[in-house]
């Protein structure tokens, strides 16, 4: 079952990562986000929130795209942005952009000039298909298209071993597919970035050398090579995809550098390394210092191997008898939805090594109360709370630079939160549908804010609102803000007590903002001598005066 709905996540994920945003014919509007841009003989379309090219009018001959349109920043050319533009010749593409996704440039039919900044580490299946560039016989030596520093295609034809060109700083998504002759590969050090299914179902490759150069290696890379039986990977490797070597039923040999950061979800499904029995312990998969995967049968509080420094994407996810879990001090990588839906997980503290909340880390984890975050955490990523109904409160830790979309969505329970001087943005929907959220309480200036992020729907009118109760707080001084609303939403200056008014109180507890709340407007004032007493118990009294106050 747990490995059904994983295969469903993973899916998920890389339908996010590889398909367009819509179906649509070159010259299209997506979205009403989408600004023309005037090229030679016609417009680009771009969206002005996600800062990419998104469609191209057929008429286009010349498309110089630049850096930056009216302030946004361009990083990506979107799937089909340019497909059928026959008369386009030339395009110019800017160190901007790191991702160009697949058929970008497809049946371009008259295309001959393109270069292909170093800035790109992603080119999509199938990018350039059909334009004069690939279509070109002379452009193809022993089989094989390069472009600049990438190699974009081999012919399924490809015999024996084969030495990619020194130089090469990437190798395109399905570059190698079904090569199924072809018994070596020698990947240069120049090469940066393997993409998705580079080598799928290369099943006459038996050993392969990743060298020290290589930071990536895509989702479904090196998808049921059924003869590869050893993989070594480079100190230099951070990344390893979804469904990496899945399938590669020969594989008996990987190791994991410490260098690894983010292992996706079934990576080694189908290798002897996931269905060999003896390699479990007591329901658990570890490779080399990577907790893998979890059975959904582990139950209680589960601790983590000492020395394990990654959890693997989706490695609890469903785990519903899981109700804690012991992180070591070594840990400093959690990967997208580990504990997702994990619904009787109540408390977790992450150590001080993890720097980053990867995406739906704890989604639908619906009786989580509390969450320690480390001091070194500097992002939160999409959607790490969504669902998370029973969050009564959380630090956000200083470092934090961004709050992700949909981080905090539907955390019901969520009363007062603190943002830190240091973020700079909060994404789409990042609190909605927090119906008890109050107090929001801004350290610096106003962040950039993504559409919905306080809001939430109302079934009684059947339309969008703000969150019933909440306002945004503000230091007066601070730059960027506006009373007595901001974006809609309403706001009030304030002033933040010390961190050290209570000394019984640390930033790093759970009820850290609840406290600052409670003393900055008045509900509660301590038990004198510098203490608040949080463990403490309330008195009829006291809750009556608060309530009185409040």
């Amino acid at each position: 079952m747990k490995k059904i709905i994983s295969m469903l996540l993973a899916c998920t994920i890389m339908l996010c990562a590889f398909l367009p945003t819509a179906v649509l014919s070159a010259g299209a509007i997506y979205s009403d986000t989408d600004m023309a841009y005037p090229v030679e003989g016609g417009n680009l379309y771009y969206d002005r929130n996600r800062g990419i090219i998104t469609a191209c009018d057929e008429s286009v001959t010349k498309a110089d795209i630049p850096a930056q349109i009216d302030g946004v920043a361009i990083t990506k050319i979107d799937n089909s942005a340019f497909v059928n533009c026959s008369k386009l010749t030339s395009v110019t593409i800017p160190d901007s952009v790191t991702t160009i996704y697949g058929s970008a440039f497809k049946d371009c039919s008259a295309l001959t000039s393109i270069e292909i900044p170093d800035s790109v580490t992603y080119i999509g299946p199938d990018a350039f298909l059909g334009t004069a560039i690939y279509n070109a016989a002379e452009r193809w030596t022993d089989g094989v298209l390069y472009l600049d520093n990438w190699l974009i295609k081999a012919k399924e034809t490809l015999l024996g071993d084969y030495a990619i060109d020194e130089g090469t700083i990437g190798i395109a998504a399905y570059a190698f597919l079904k090569c199924s002759d072809m018994t070596s590969v020698t990947i240069p050090t120049s090469v940066r970035d393997i993409c998705s299914a580079a080598f799928a179902y290369c099943n006459g490759l038996t050993a392969v050398l990743i060298p020290d150069g290589v930071t990536s290696i895509g989702n479904e890379a090196f998808w049921y090579c059924d003869s590869l039986t050893s993989v070594t990977l480079s100190d230099s490797v951070r990344t390893i995809g979804n469904d990496a070597f899945q399938g590669c039923s020969a594989l008996k040999s990987i190791n994991i550098p410490d260098s690894v950061t983010d292992i996706g979800v079934g990576a080694f499904w189908g290798t002897p390394i996931y269905e060999t029995t003896e390699r479990w312990t007591d329901g658990v998969l570890y490779l080399d210092n990577w907790l893998i995967e979890a059975k959904e049968a582990v139950a209680g509080i589960y601790p983590v191997r000492t020395g394990t420094v990654g959890i693997a994407a989706t490695a609890f996810s469903y785990c519903e008898r899981l109700t804690g879990v012991k992180l070591p001090d070594s840990l400093t990588s959690i990967s997208s939805f580990a504990f997702a839906y994990c619904s009787n997980l109540t408390t977790i503290t992450i150590p001080d090594g993890v720097t980053s909340l990867r995406e739906c880390v704890f989604r639908g984890c619906d009786k989580l109360t509390s969450v320690t975050l480390p001091d070194g955490v500097t992002s939160i990523d999409t959607g790490v709370f969504y669902g998370c109904g029973s969050l009564a409160s959380v630090t956000i830790p200083d470092c934090v630079t961004s709050i992700s979309e949909h981080a905090f969505e539907g955390c019901r329970s969520l009363k007062v939160i603190t943002i830190p001087d240091g973020v700079k943005s909060i994404g789409e929907a990042a609190f909605y549908g927090c119906g008890a959220l109050q107090g929001v309480y801004f350290m610096g200036n106003a962040p950039a804010l993504g559409d919905d992020a306080f809001k939430m729907w109302d079934f009684e009118t059947q339309t969008i609102i703000n969150l019933p109760g909440v306002t945004l707080y503000y230091i007066e001084g601070k730059k960027g803000w506006t009373s007595p609303t901001w974006n809609s939403y309403p706001t009030a200056t304030w002033a933040p007590t010390s961190e050290n008014s209570y000394t019984d109180v640390s930033e790093k507890e759970w009820y850290f903002d609840a406290v600052q709340y409670a003393s900055q407007n008045g509900l509660m004032n301590g038990v004198g001598n510098g203490k608040f007493d949080p463990e403490g118990s309330m008195t009829r009294a006291m809750l009556v005066t608060v309530l009185w106050r409040y």
